[in-house]
Parts: C-alpha cells; sequence; structure tokens
C-alpha cells in the first residue's frame, strides 16, 4: 500500500523510533569493542619553577579478563531489542490504524452514493406531490409527509458528509501528510 509506506518515511514519531535503534545499535557496538583491551598512550609534560622540564610517555592497558565487559554487552543488547520490538509494533499499528481508516471511508462513500441515489428520485416525488397537493388532488399532509422524508434523507446526506470528512481528517492524521481533496 502506497500510503502506508509513504507514512512510513513521513511520520516523526516512526523516524525517531528508527533513529533510537540506530543509536541503539551504535551503543551496542560500542560495547562490544569495550570488550577487547584497550591500549592507553599519553604524552606528559611538565615545567617547574626552577626551568626544569620533565617530558614523558605513559602506556596503560585495561585486560577484561573475567567479565569481557558482559553485563553491558546484555543491557545494550537487550535495550536495542526492546527498541526494535516497538518500532515494529508501531509500524503494525500505524499500518493496521490506516487500513482501517480507508475501509470505513470506503464504506460512506458507498452509503453516500446509495442515499444520493435516493435523493434524486425523492425530490422528484416530492415535486409531483407539492403540485398536485396545490391543485387539491392529494391531501396536504401526504406531500408534507413527503417533503419530510426528503428532508430528513438529505439530512442523512449531510451528517454522512461531515462523517466521511471527518474520516479523512483523521486518515489525514494518522498518515502524517496532507492529502488533498477527498476523492
Amino acid at each position: 500500500m502506497v500510503l502506508v509506506e509513504r507514512t512510513y518515511r513521513q511520520r516523526l514519531d516512526l523516524a525517531a523510533l528508527s533513529a533510537g535503534y540506530d543509536v541503539q545499535d551504535a551503543n551496542l557496538r560500542l560495547a562490544l569493542l569495550q570488550q577487547y583491551p584497550r591500549l592507553n598512550l599519553s604524552l606528559n609534560a611538565a615545567r617547574d619553577t626552577g626551568a626544569v622540564r620533565t617530558n614523558g610517555v605513559a602506556i596503560g592497558f585495561d585486560l577484561p579478563l573475567w567479565n569481557r565487559n558482559r553485563g553491558a554487552i546484555a543491557v545494550q543488547d537487550a535495550t536495542r531489542e526492546q527498541l526494535r520490538a516497538e518500532y515494529e509494533a508501531r509500524l503494525f499499528s500505524t499500518r493496521s490504524e490506516i487500513t482501517t481508516l480507508i475501509a470505513a471511508y470506503r464504506v460512506g462513500l458507498r452509503q453516500r452514493d446509495g442515499l444520493e441515489a435516493q435523493v434524486a428520485p425523492l425530490r422528484q416525488t416530492v415535486e409531483a406531490f407539492e403540485r398536485a397537493g396545490a391543485r387539491g388532488d392529494i391531501a396536504r399532509v401526504t406531500a408534507e409527509t413527503a417533503r419530510q422524508a426528503l428532508t430528513d434523507k438529505e439530512i442523512a446526506l449531510a451528517v454522512l458528509d461531515q462523517a466521511l470528512s471527518e474520516q479523512w481528517v483523521a486518515l489525514e492524521l494518522a498518515s502524517g501528510a496532507l492529502m488533498g481533496e477527498a476523492q
């Protein structure tokens, strides 16, 4: 689905989770590198008040003999897996939400088309009833009842149009982008 793929690129919360996962992956790599011996090399220079200068070199080793940084590696790995699971859950939730909203919008469009198909013939019937009622061929109450039925259908159509507009806005919010006019 094109909209879902576009959403994955546009929503900032998904981008933040992806970036967080990348950072945690780098932290895990750092923890893995810290299990190996590190060499520290430093240069020293000093001067006292008697113009005596001292220069030197210092070399040091960190030897991870016992734990080999396994605790830090386990913590970083667990954190990375937690972020991965959260990211995948958010992707699934986003896909599900968008799919549901699209399906509901399509159902609403079909309902609107059906209701609109009922309104046009009813409008013609009401006009005919009102002409017949004005001539006295039918009771005025019958014409008013037909007018009320038309008004009820038009109100239902307006309510459905509002619901479709709200569903469109919800779809735009879920996708993280403006999508233009409803189709």
